[in-house]
């Protein structure tokens, strides 16, 4: 299932975040803002995947805050967009 290897792959960078490689990860985890941005809205795992996506940002973010602005602009520009209606 690509949802439990996704979520694998995004617990592993999550425990393994260090100084040395945040900017890796936070480049790691921009593309899949992007990439979970534009999978199809109608299938559970892709809400459930976006959810788990945004805990490990949520995560990272508690362990290293200097990461908040970098993270914060994918996340409004791609999660939180609005109709104008």
């Amino acid at each position: 299932n690509s949802y439990e290897i996704s979520q694998k792959i995004l617990e592993l960078a999550t425990s393994l975040v260090s100084p040395r490689n945040i900017k890796e990860v936070i480049i790691f985890l921009e593309k899949e803002i992007t990439r979970a941005c534009k999978m199809e809205d109608s299938n559970s795992t892709t809400n459930l995947y976006r959810n788990l996506l945004i805990k490990s940002i949520s995560s990272i973010t508690q362990q290293y805050p200097e990461t908040i602005p970098t993270v914060l602009a994918p996340l409004i520009n791609n999660f939180l967009k609005f109709d104008g209606k």
